[in-house]
């Protein structure tokens, strides 16, 4: 693949417009039509989703709308990167990346200079809702960073 991002947007996956225009719709809805209700667990438990593989099937604008996939693929082409998930606030980034990758008894460490929802999210929320604990420190400080990894740390997180 190539190393321009232009190229490699140029070279992505394209879709025209929902009525044949050279770009693809623009979906403002928020709620999709199922026309089958038997579709229903495959979509919630991810067996079917967004990928036209699996059916193509949305359900709710907040997890997949088909404008917010197709702005995914386009990052992902420009990022030179398997795939990109568009979410609407940094706080959304960072629990969902956090989420993705830590599961209860995991290590997080992150930096004690972070954006304050960030901050709030590490210290309380991963250790009392989800089993996760997190050791803010100072990156700055090698020795205390070196010294807050364990066995079981997943994610350093960093500004």
């Amino acid at each position: 693949m190539t190393s321009d991002p232009v190229e490699r947007l140029a070279l992505a996956h394209r879709e025209f417009g929902e009525y044949g225009g050279v770009n693809p719709s623009i979906e403002v809805s928020t709620t999709f039509t199922v026309l089958e209700a038997k579709t229903l667990p495959d979509i919630f438990t991810g067996q079917r989703g967004p990928d036209p593989k699996q059916g193509a099937c949305y359900l709710y604008g907040r997890s997949w709308s088909p404008t917010v996939h197709t702005l995914g693929r386009q990052l992902a082409a420009l990022e030179d990167t398997e795939a990109a998930y568009a979410v609407s606030s940094g706080m959304a980034a960072v629990s969902s990346a956090i989420l993705a990758l830590c599961n209860s008894g995991d290590h997080v460490m992150c930096s004690n200079c972070v954006y304050g929802g960030t901050y709030a999210f590490m210290k309380s929320y991963l250790p009392q809702k989800c089993g996760i604990s997190t050791t803010m420190v100072d990156i700055s400080d090698l020795k205390a960073v070196e010294a807050a990894f364990s066995s079981n740390t997943k994610v350093w997180r960093r500004v």
